[in-house]
């Protein structure tokens, strides 16, 4: 049976429009430094002032935006899957096909306009998505129990490392 999903969810349309506006005003600080590589707070400790608000925007802004735009390129990708999945057209015929265009997009612009790119961080991890993007949700489960306890032994050895030496 074939469906058509023609109907935008105007609601996530929203929450993206307020999530690239949060992007934007985290990202002036970096707009406004003279290279890319300067500690803010260093930069930005000439007025108690600047060091609260920009400790602010790092708190309520960027600690949640970045988490929310990431979460909503999953559903994205999710939404995709599913409207392929429905259609009976295969997600892994167009899908890697979109990644590598949102990889290139993303390397030329960190590499041309911005140090700041985001867009390639997401390309690699949409097409690690593509190997769990079909397993069941008990399997979610443990692949992400299991990735998330290799990634915190390696902190723990790391921190180890750099305390202990």
């Amino acid at each position: 049976m074939y469906t058509t999903y023609t109907d935008r969810i105007h609601t996530l349309d929203v929450i993206r429009g307020l999530c690239l506006l949060g992007i934007l005003v985290i990202n002036v600080f970096g707009f406004l430094l003279p290279m890319p590589y300067i500690d803010l707070y260093a930069w930005y400790s000439g007025s108690p002032f600047e060091l609260v608000a920009y400790e602010n925007i790092a708190i309520y802004i960027q600690g949640s935006i970045y988490p929310l735009f990431a979460m909503l390129f999953g559903y994205g990708v999710a939404m995709q899957y599913v409207k392929a999945t429905a259609n009976g057209t295969s997600f892994y015929a167009f899908a890697p096909r979109r990644f590598t265009i949102l990889l290139v997009i993303g390397l030329l612009h960190g590499i041309l306009l911005w140090w700041g790119d985001i867009l390639f961080a997401y390309a690699i991890c949409a097409f690690v998505l593509l190997a769990f993007i079909r397993l069941k949700p008990i399997a979610l489960l443990v692949s992400a129990i299991v990735i998330n306890g290799i990634w915190q032994l390696c902190a723990l050895v790391f921190l180890g490392y750099w305390t202990y030496g």
